[in-house]
Parts: C-alpha cells; structure tokens; sequence
C-alpha cells in the first residue's frame, strides 16, 4: 500500500513540475547561447553530421522523435521537439528523485517531496528543462540509473538496465560521463556479490566505447560550429579567478541573480569588474524590466536566506523529532544504503566541479548535472546528525525558492521584449524573404538566432571565406533575391553601453572587399543595417 501511494507522489510531483515548466517557459533566450543551434541542427542536419562528440545522441534523439510526431501527423519543429523533452525529462528527473529518497534511502514522504523539489526549482535546472538544450535531458536517465542501482536486490539484468541508462545519459551530455563512470559504482559497493559491480562498470563503458566507435569523429557540417566550439570541453585551469567565477556560475544556478541587472547601480558595477566580458544580454533585459523588478525577488531572497539558516540548524528555530523507524523494515536497511549513496554524490559532484573549473566556471550551463548529487548529499548529511531533518523548514525553504527562482529569475525572463538577440534582429527579419541573403559577423549565439528565425539564408562572414560568400552573393542575385548586412559587418558593435572594454572587436577580414557595393539602408537602436547595390 505504501509503494503505492509513493508511486501516486511521484506522479503528481512529476506532473506539477510539467506544468511549473510549461507555464513558465522563457520569452528571453539570449542566455541559452546554443539553444538555436541546436534546434537548426534537429531541423536540418543530416542524421550522420548532427551527432557532436559531447553529446553524441542528443540530436539524433530529438530527430527521431521529430519524425516519429510527423509519422501520427504533428508537425513540430526542432526547437518545439527539444523544449518538450527538456520538460519532460526534468520531471522525471524531479519525480525520481523522490523515489530515490523516499523508497530507496527511507525518508519521510514530506523531506523526499521536498528535497526533490529542490532540485527541480533550482534556477538553472527550471530555466533548462523550459530550454532546448542536453543538461536535464541527461539527469533523467542518471536519475533513473541510480534508482536502479540502490534496489533492495540487484541482478545482472537490472544492473545492465542500469548501465544502460547511465551510459545513454553519457550519449546525451558527456559531463553525465563522471557519476556513470566514476560515481556510480560506489553504489554497487558494500554488496555480499562482486558481480554486479564488475558487470556494471565493463557494460557501460563498453556501451560508450562501442556508442562512439560506431558513430566516428563527426564532420563539421556547419562551419560556424567549429568557429564557436559549441559542446566543446577545453581544459585549461584558469588559476585562483576560477574559484570566483565558479562561486558565481554555481550560485546562479541555484539562485538566481538576474533580478541585479535591474538595478542601474549593479549595472555600472558590472561593467567595471567584468570589463572583458560582453554583458549586452544582461543589461538590456535589466534596463528593460526596470528597477522595480528587483523589489520582490530581494524580500524573497532575505527571507530564502533566514529560513536557510533554521535548515542549516535547527536550534536556532524549527524543530523535529528523530526519525522513527519504518513499519515495515527490509534489507538492507537505509542505514546500510545510504553511505553508499552519499559517497557516489559527494563523488559526482566534487569530480564534476573540478572538471567545470578547468574550462567554463562562470557557466551556471555547466554546473546543472551538478544539482542532483549536491541536494541529495546535503540531505543525508545532515540526516548523520541524528536530529531528523525538520519538513517544515524544508518545506518553507522550498516555497521560497521556487518564489525566487519564478519573481528573480523566470518572470524576468518570460516577456520576449527583453531578448537581445530578437531586438537587435527583428528589422532584418521584417523586410527579408526566402529568396534573401543575410550577411552578419554577430557573435555566435546571435548568429544561431539569426540563422534559426530567418527565412533567408544567414551567413557568418567571419567564418566564411571571401569566394564563397560572392559565389552565395551572386546565387541570391541570380534567383532576384536582395542582399542585406547587418552592421557588425562593417563596423564594430558599441561596447559602451555594454562594457568598459576599451578594445573594440575588429572587423572581419573581408569587410573591406564587400563594403564598396554596399549602402546604408536603415539605422536601428543596434546600429545600421546595409543592403547590397
């Protein structure tokens, strides 16, 4: 009867947060830097060139179920495909969770509700299972994996379900590689039998090996892909700055920070000390919004931060009694589980943040898969207190969250008018057609959504050498087509209501070739847009 009604709680946990993600899924994309890359690769890549090595079978999968909906008659596109299962996966992922906590390590319905809870109100983990991208779709099946994993009796074939599951969220994002590889394992410890250890650890390497060595080292078939490294890992260990930095990608991943850039003050201060960034997304959805959209989320982040303090110790308020035994005790008992448990997280996620450190720290991005481990490790380590963790903290800590994460962070971003990247393209879009050619030199992920939303075609003249762009010039020529360039081409964007940065971005190196055919036809806020002779 009880795993009945825990699996109804899973249910309803997982289909409240479909609905929290489907109501409030983002206007505002320009902080998903890949996000329209990836939905014109589900679009329009061949099946064999859109398998990238840092998430193998992440787009293949989303085309497979893209075909499959054409199949029953729904038309979908590849960004309405990869939003979906974002959302889909982040609520099995939430739903498990629970399961994980309540089945397999024997807490109280109320702390495994709200403990998985937090993992899915998490801002980075909310704003990403509303966003095409690998992070949550890979922390489904890890999820999935460790419920397995921790069963009362493990046997070879639920221990392959398991490598399964494990080395397919691998496929999907390699960072899901550190707890399939490295963490999970630990998991497989402690048992009377060595087998299911050695099993799992030779199947799902073997199932990544043999995942990769099929597909090959996949071509670039879009050279602007190779210019920005997209899904590319670079370790390079950026020295004392990346604890910093890291500080403030984790911190924004938990909580979000996007209420700040309101605040004219913060603004400024942000300009000085990241001199070297470009901070245009940010700053234009700030000034955007107001200073008003910073009152509420700054009561709900007091008042986040004085009931984490009563989680953190109960004596300075709530207060819980020990936890009584369950009615219906089974080996292993929770006791004997949950070290094993708590040593694969603090495992997932200490590899995971060195790993992060060593190449992109600043990217709350990077540090979603590290969600997970951190919330289900804190939670048994304050269970080793022996105190009992008190729900009605938990419980009013997760409200608060969920309200800041939605006041600071979501609702910040729900109204399409703060996207910078929309704004700055929406004149090219309005006066181009099929037959159009677009020519920019935008950083990448304003190419991406230029190239994405455009009914002409889109090409980065930075990436793009001089001949074929005059032969793609003479093709839209030849088919009546006009030719337009955005400013970016011909002279450099205006950092300074962006950034202190005194270094202009230089032009690209064939700017001086096609600007003598080109004449100014319109001046937007962004600067002037060109249209061929």
């Amino acid at each position: 009867m009880r795993v009945r009604g825990d699996i109804l709680a899973a249910l309803v946990l997982g289909l409240f947060f479909l609905c929290l993600y489907g109501m409030t899924l983002p206007g505002n994309h320009s902080d998903a830097e890949n996000a329209f890359h990836y939905a014109w690769q589900v679009d329009h890549a061949p099946l064999r060139d859109s398998a990238h090595h840092d998430h193998l079978f992440f787009i293949p999968v989303a085309q497979t179920i893209q075909r499959g909906l054409q199949v029953v008659g729904i038309e979908a596109t590849g960004y309405a495909v990869l939003v979906g299962l974002s959302m889909l996966t982040g609520a099995i992922s939430v739903a498990f969770g629970f399961l994980i906590l309540r089945q397999r390590l024997q807490f109280s319905r109320e702390v495994a509700l709200f403990t998985a809870g937090l993992i899915g109100v998490s801002y980075g983990f909310w704003r990403y299972a509303g966003e095409a991208g690998p992070p949550v779709v890979a922390a489904a099946p890890l999820m999935v994996a460790i419920y397995i994993l921790t069963s009362r009796k493990v046997n070879i074939p639920s221990v392959a379900l398991g490598a399964a599951a494990a080395a397919g969220a691998t496929l999907i994002h390699i960072l899901a590689g550190i707890p399939a590889i490295l963490a999970f394992p630990a998991l497989l410890m402690g048992r009377r039998r060595r087998a299911p250890l050695l099993v799992y650890v030779v199947l799902v390497v073997a199932m990544i090996v043999a995942a990769y060595a099929a597909m090959g080292p996949p071509p670039y078939a879009d050279p602007a892909e190779a210019y920005a490294g997209v899904g590319n890992v670079h370790l390079n260990m950026q020295g004392p700055a990346a604890i910093g930095n890291a500080a403030m990608g984790f911190g924004h991943t938990l909580i979000s920070a996007n209420f700040l850039f309101c605040l004219q003050t913060f603004q400024d201060c942000m300009t000085r000390i990241f001199a070297h960034r470009m901070l245009r997304e940010e700053l234009f959805m700030g000034q955007y919004t107001g200073q008003m959209g910073a009152i509420l989320p700054f009561i709900t982040l007091a008042l986040l931060v004085i009931v984490g303090l009563f989680v953190a110790d109960d004596r300075l308020g709530f207060r819980s009694e020990p936890p009584t035994p369950t009615a219906d005790p089974s080996p292993p008992s929770p006791t004997s589980l949950r070290p094993m448990v708590l040593l694969a997280m603090l495992i997932w996620f200490a590899v995971h943040a060195v790993v992060v450190l060593s190449y992109e720290p600043a990217n709350p991005e990077g540090w979603i898969l590290a969600v997970p481990p951190l919330w289900i490790a804190l939670i048994l380590l304050y269970e080793r207190r022996g105190r009992g963790v008190p729900p009605q903290a938990l419980g009013t800590f997760f409200m608060l969250m969920l309200l800041h994460n939605y006041f600071g962070g979501m609702r910040l971003l729900s109204d399409s008018g703060s996207d910078y990247n929309q704004a700055k393209s929406t004149w090219i879009l309005d006066h181009t057609r099929a037959r159009d050619l677009i020519l920019t030199a935008d950083c990448p992920a304003g190419f991406q959504y230029l190239r994405y939303r455009a009914k002409a075609d889109v090409i980065d003249v930075q990436v793009v050498d001089l001949p074929a762009v005059l032969a793609a010039m003479q093709a839209t020529r030849h088919r009546g087509g006009n030719i337009l360039a955005t400013g970016d081409v011909f002279a450099p964007p205006d950092t300074k209501p962006h950034t202190s940065n005194p270094n202009p971005k230089e032009l690209p190196p064939i700017a001086d070739a096609l600007r003598p055919a080109f004449v100014p036809v319109a001046k937007t806020p962004f600067g002037k847009v060109w249209l061929h002779r």
